[in-house]
């Protein structure tokens, strides 16, 4: 199976929001489902979550679901657990299978930050995005301001196998654009393992005019010679 994860956004206006210890937040409910072509429910999560109100005035909460590799429609929503008033949104999403026997990737996740040490919450927000022990914290469409520093985290898997070495040997890089133009690039790294995880940053982004920004992560492998590249659009405000 593949993991889907996502995050779902509401503007707190509309939410019943509390003062609890010192913050204001919202009790919601987060769901969401995977449904295949036929319209069968393919994964459900639901989760009962309390969420911060953020500088921008809304609320974030995570979902996470397994599915086989395929084609799908992913519907997710929030409801207001006082009021019992939500929102619904749907998209279509093609899940790839990550352990097919030849290099591939997952989706670049640009987070705010790795929780490391965490502990497993139900009740926190971002719960759906507990990793082992570090919980990823990602910003909803990944945007950030020019005072903040992002990582850039990537995972990918099964490179081809040198005979010589009987491991797989797969160099991973990270660039960063505006429009045709690169004007950054991380230093590659190098994984003999099947599973490939690592991670780019903080990358500070004060010297970066606003704007609309393209991360860029390649995948070579050195035996098989195939590349694979993932991106995501990075936004920068003042």
């Amino acid at each position: 199976s593949t993991v889907i994860l996502g995050l779902v956004r509401a503007d707190a206006a509309a939410l019943t929001v509390a003062d609890e210890g010192g913050a204001k937040v919202a009790h919601v409910t987060v769901a969401a489902q995977v449904v295949d072509a036929e319209g069968r429910s393919k994964a459900f999560d639901e989760r009962a979550v309390v969420a911060p109100v953020g500088a921008d005035g809304s609320v974030v909460a995570g979902y996470r679901m397994f599915v086989k590799p395929g084609s799908y429609t992913v519907k997710s929503g929030l409801v207001d657990d006082k009021s019992g008033k939500g929102a619904l949104a749907s998209e279509a999403r093609e899940v790839p299978a990550l352990a097919g026997g030849e290099l591939t990737a997952g989706t670049l996740l640009v987070l705010a930050d790795i929780q490391d040490e965490a502990v497993a919450d139900p009740k926190h927000p971002l719960d759906a995005f507990l990793l082992g022990k570090s919980r990823l914290v990602p910003r909803f469409g990944n945007v950030f301001t020019a005072n903040e520093s992002p990582i850039f985290f990537y995972t990918g898997s099964d490179g081809a196998v040198d005979p010589a070495t009987g491991k797989p040997s797969v160099t991973v890089g990270l660039s960063l654009s505006k429009g045709p133009k690169m004007v950054a690039k991380a230093p590659e790294a190098d994984f003999t393992e099947s599973v490939i995880a690592g991670s780019v940053g903080p990358v500070p982004l004060e010297k970066y005019e606003p704007g609309t920004y393209t991360a860029k992560v390649k995948f070579h492998d050195n035996v098989s010679k195939k590349d694979v590249v993932v991106e995501a659009n990075v936004e920068i405000k003042k």
